[in-house]
């Protein structure tokens, strides 16, 4: 018999939204798949997304801007859980955060569990990510000043 699969979609604005599949097995993780954008008010699509663990989490980031790359990047970047967004934001930025480096240093995806590279408008980027544990994992855009902004939680049980 196999398990139902649960659908979630939040529509968060006209121009932004989170769309979450979790198909739960008796024998594995789950596996999730999250559609999420960033725009040109410097926001994510959601800033809170819930999920059971174990997971096997694949992002769908879009940029669904129209300002150009060099003005208006992001990225969507999963930190380990308990990692202080704002410390690790302003670290990237001591660290050498460049656009060559995609505003990640080497130095400091050690906090990450995983990222993508930094997208101009209309442009998308998918990550696999294993969550192995409940926990509170942040997420950030580490473009320089948009982590006040677009940051968020995912948040597994």
């Amino acid at each position: 018999m196999q398990n139902p699969l649960r659908r979630f979609v939040f529509q968060c604005a006209s121009v932004a939204s989170l769309s979450l599949l979790v198909g739960c097995g008796p024998s594995g993780p789950s596996e999730v798949t999250i559609e999420i954008s960033g725009n040109d008010m410097m926001k994510y699509s959601d800033d809170r997304f819930e999920i059971d663990a174990p997971a096997k989490v694949t992002v769908n980031f879009y940029n669904v801007g129209k300002q150009p790359k060099v003005a208006m990047g992001h990225n969507f970047v999963l930190l380990k859980k308990g990692t202080d967004v704002l410390a690790f934001s302003q670290a990237c930025l001591t660290a050498g955060a460049t656009p060559e480096n995609e505003y990640l240093p080497e130095k400091m995806r050690d906090q990450a569990l995983g990222w993508t590279k930094i997208l101009g408008p209309g442009e998308r980027d998918t990550l696999v990510i294993d969550i192995p544990e409940a926990g509170t994992y942040p997420y950030v855009c580490t473009f320089p000043g948009h982590f006040t902004n677009m940051k968020g939680v995912l948040i597994a049980r």
